[in-house]
């Protein structure tokens, strides 16, 4: 699984590298909208991490100019949880050209790059750790 993210990971450096367009992008896909935490996922060490509820009131909203807001957490896994945080994002490849129930690959400002994809109608985002780490959100609007 861990080769998954590298294999992932190395096509984000690919793409990144290449000269993007300086005019404004407008994202029109599945992750776009207001998500509300359900699940956390962390593991430590050698022992298997799982999928635990979350009673935890973080909600992320992607919004079509790029801009990103979250409220109660942070923009970055592991970072100082806060109130609101607001920055952008760039989805910088994606498995499905129509980009409906895909892999995205996204950068937020300050932060490692991630993986997020659908798992039965749920955002799943999956941060750069040194071991397994994920959040679970579902759909607000």
């Amino acid at each position: 699984m861990k080769n998954n993210y590298l294999l992932i990971l190395a096509v984000f450096l690919f793409v990144n590298s290449c000269k993007k367009s300086e005019s404004q992008i407008e994202f029109d896909y599945d992750i776009i909208g207001k998500w509300k935490l359900t699940e956390s996922f962390a593991e430590s060490g050698d022992e298997p991490g799982t999928w635990k509820p979350s009673t935890d009131n973080k909600t992320i909203e992607f919004i079509k100019n790029g801009k990103i807001i979250v409220e109660n957490g942070s923009l970055c896994f592991g970072a100082a949880e806060i109130e609101k945080a607001e920055g952008t994002f760039d989805i910088v490849a994606t498995n499905d050209i129509q980009a409906k129930n895909a892999t995205y690959i996204l950068t937020v400002s300050g932060c490692d790059p991630t993986i997020a994809m659908f798992d039965s109608g749920r955002l799943m985002i999956l941060y750069t750790c040194i071991d397994g780490c994920g959040e679970k959100f579902e759909r607000l609007r």
